[in-house]
Formats: structure tokens, sequence, C-alpha cells
């Protein structure tokens, strides 16, 4: 009688693990290689650093002036329109000079008048046939006739309102055919061949504003364009709420693109530094102990514990913990750790980062 052996199945499929696991008849190893992380690295290189702090502002003309009416009056000509712009002495508006006309006119004549007199009464005295008290007198009314004729010059030369300067008319107060009296603001006018922008530094950095230095000016309602502006002036008195100081910069505007009460933004450099190590914001990696990023040595990774100073756009500033000529760690940081081993590309960031 055959009797046939009989395996339990869990026997069976261990034994077939077995010999899978088993080596080779020749020996040899099978061989199981684990992948390397990949990482793209630059290398650091030391650079010149400038710091720089921003201000807002607001847009003004150069000078403002207000022009009012001299004399009273009825308008006879106001040829000028707001935002209008006008040259230095250009008539901006003109009295009815009809009376004022006549009144010189009348001043004059008496004036002349005077003058005869005085000069026929000098003669006179010369042949010892008046006295010097009716000379004296005599000289006296032409004196105040030629006071009253100037007074009256001078009111008629009134009667017409000139621009002092070149500038756009911002304000027009009066219009042909009224009725002004002495003193009634009529225009304003102003200068935008320049503004200014009146920002206000914190005392910290206050000592970095100094007279005549150049900085950058841009307008939001320009699309951020820019301009250079120079500091004009800087308060000695710091404002007892805020600790800051006003500063005024003076910003040329021949296009007269920037108006008044636009919003400006003001950037000043407030520190040179040189042989600065600047690494990109999104190397930097945070737990615990603070800030540290890897670099590679030997393609082996090293964490590097590190100390952030300012921000400079999208770099960061790196007071201690790495140095110039290490390799950094700018792609793949998140999957790696100290002491691991990696295959290294060189970044195309490397470009950008040389000085």
């Amino acid at each position: 009688m055959v009797y046939k052996l009989r395996f339990p199945a869990f026997l069976l499929g261990l034994m077939s693990v077995l010999v899978l696991a088993a080596p080779s008849l020749d020996g040899a190893e099978p061989t199981h290689q684990a992948r390397l992380t990949h990482v793209d690295v630059l290398q650091i290189v030391s650079q010149a650093v400038k710091l720089t702090s921003n201000y807002m502002g607001q847009v003004t003309p150069l000078r403002t002036s207000r022009l009012s009416a001299q004399v009273d009056g009825q308008l006879g000509e106001v040829p000028v329109s707001v935002g209008e712009g006008v040259k230095k002495g250009q008539l901006l508006a003109a009295m009815d000079t009809t009376r004022l006309s006549l009144t010189y006119r009348l001043a004059l004549s008496n004036h002349e008048l005077a003058k005869a007199e005085f000069q026929r009464e000098e003669k006179l005295f010369q042949k010892h046939l008046t006295s010097s008290a009716k000379l004296t007198a005599q000289k006296n009314r032409m004196e105040v006739s030629y006071y009253q004729m100037k007074l009256n010059q001078t009111d008629l030369d009134h009667s017409q309102i000139k621009a002092p300067f070149a500038g756009v008319v911002s304000v027009k107060s009066a219009e042909l055919g009224e009725y002004v009296k002495k003193g009634n603001q009529l225009f304003e006018l102003m200068d935008l061949s320049k503004v200014k922008v009146k920002v206000h530094i914190p005392e910290r950095e206050i000592g970095f504003a100094r007279i005549g230095k150049v900085v950058r000016v841009t307008v939001d309602a320009l699309g951020g364009k820019l301009f250079s502006g120079v500091i004009s002036s800087v308060s000695l008195q710091a404002d007892q709420k805020s600790r800051s100081f006003a500063v005024q910069v003076t910003v040329k505007n021949p296009q007269q693109e920037m108006f008044s009460g636009m919003l400006a933004r003001v950037k000043m450099v407030t520190e040179n530094l040189v042989a600065q190590v600047l690494i990109p914001r999104d190397t930097v990696l945070e737990d615990e102990q603070g800030s540290y990023v890897y670099i590679t040595e030997a393609s082996v990774i090293k964490k590097r514990p590190i100390t952030l100073g300012h921000a400079v756009g999208e770099k960061v500033q790196v007071l201690s913990g790495l140095k110039a000529g290490q390799s950094l760690v700018v792609v793949g940081q998140q999957m790696v750790n100290h002491n691991e081993p990696v295959e290294i590309n060189h970044s195309k960031l490397q470009a950008a980062m040389n000085p």
C-alpha cells in the first residue's frame, strides 16, 4: 500500500518563502541599493548690502499762492479756468477800469497843475516877490498831488491779477461780471514743476536723513512709477507723541504727473554693509531651537543653526552660522536629515546669488 504524505498548507507557504529568500546556487548576494535624495545647492558668496527703510507721505506742490483782489471793482475779464496751466506774468483777471482810469487822470491833472504853480511861485521867490512860506506851501501841495496820483496809478495797476510764477490754476473763486472787494480771494495757483513729499522718520533712523541725500520715491496712483528725490529739509524737533521727525523730500515733476494729495512712498538707504551673507528666505527652516538651514559637505547633509538679521527683498541676512564658500541646500531641504547622504545638483539660482 502506498502512503501519500500530506503537508499542511501553511508549511508549504513557509517553504516557498524560504526558497525565494535563499542565496543563489553560485553563492552571489542579491543587490538592493537605496535611492539617494536629490537636492539643489548653491555656493554662498559674501555681498555688499544696502539696508533701506520705507516711509509713507503725501505729495504737495513746490509752492502755492492764493491771489486776492487788491481793489474794489467789477471783473471785466477772467480768461482762465481751473486746471489750466499759466505762465509767469500771464493775466488771470482784470477789473473794469473805467472809474479807476478817470480817477487817475484827475489826480495826474491836479499834480501837473500843482507842479506848474510851484514852478511859478519859485520864480517869484527868486525875484523876492513872494515869501518862503508861500513857496513851501506850494511845494507841499505839489508833493501831496504827486503821491495821490501815484496811489491812483497803483490802484489802476492792481486792477489786473497776474500769475506770480508759472503754474496751474487750482482754485477759481470769481466769475466774469462779479463785483469783488479788496481782499476777496480770486484764485489759487500751484507750482507743480517740482513737488514736495513730507514723511516722518523715527528717531532711531533720523541720523541717516541728511539734506541733499538722494532717495527713491514711488507713487501708487501712477502704478508705482519710480522718481528720484532729494531730502531738502530735516526738522530739528521731534514730535512728542510719535517720536519722529518731519523730513521733506523734493522731487522733479517735469511732466506734472504727480498731483497734490497723491500718496507717495519714500525709500531711504539707512546702512551700507560689506561682506554680508545673504540667503533665499525659503531655505530657512524652524524648529523649537530656532532657525536653521542645511548645507552639504562631501555629499552629506549637515544641519546648521543660524542667526538671522535684516530681510533684503527675497533674501535674508545671516549674522552667524554660515560663511562664504559653503554649499547651501535650496531645493529638497524639507526631505532630508542631518548626516544623510544625498545626490547634489547645482542650482540655477547661483548666478542671482553672485554680487
